[in-house]
């Protein structure tokens, strides 16, 4: 397990631009699975993180030099998800539109300050048909949902 995670999109890691994690409303399910806030970032160890998927899918890759690297404070209560049963687990809200669910991130973040999904837990998670799902994590990666909790890394 790496230590150390890498951002992009940006030089410098500015905290007082993480916002606290807020549920997005039930209304834009097409969203997908994830919430307002909270600080994205990926190991810089992974075989696929976010480089790889912008690389591949050609999405804003212009912003890939804009990049810095984070360490995790002491002690943070990280929730890993590397199966659908590990998914399974976290709080969600229910969803009238066909019987899908959403994660319940306000609750999770009572719990937990970081989400980490893994490699295997995307290849596990990423199923559309599934109820519950994390279509729209594209790879493996860490929601840090507590700002306090990540320091920028000194290169």
């Amino acid at each position: 397990m790496s230590d150390i995670f890498i951002h992009y999109g940006s030089p410098n890691l500015e905290l007082h631009r993480i916002y606290p994690i807020k549920n997005k409303p039930l209304t834009s399910f097409g969203t997908k699975q994830k919430p307002f806030g909270g600080f994205w970032a990926s190991p810089v160890n992974s075989i696929y993180g976010w480089y790889d998927w912008n690389m591949e899918s050609n999405y804003c890759t212009d912003l890939l030099k804009y990049n810095f690297l984070v360490g995790l404070q002491r002690n943070p209560k990280i929730y890993i998800i590397d199966s659908y049963k590990d998914l399974e687990k976290l709080p969600v809200r229910t969803i009238n539109i066909d019987g899908y669910y959403l994660l319940d991130f306000e609750v999770i973040s009572k719990e937990y300050d970081i989400i980490w999904l893994t490699l295997r837990g995307i290849q596990t998670t990423n199923d559309p048909l599934m109820p519950l799902n994390l279509c729209g994590w594209d790879c493996e990666s860490l929601l840090i949902m507590n700002k306090k909790k990540i320091y920028q890394y000194a290169r």
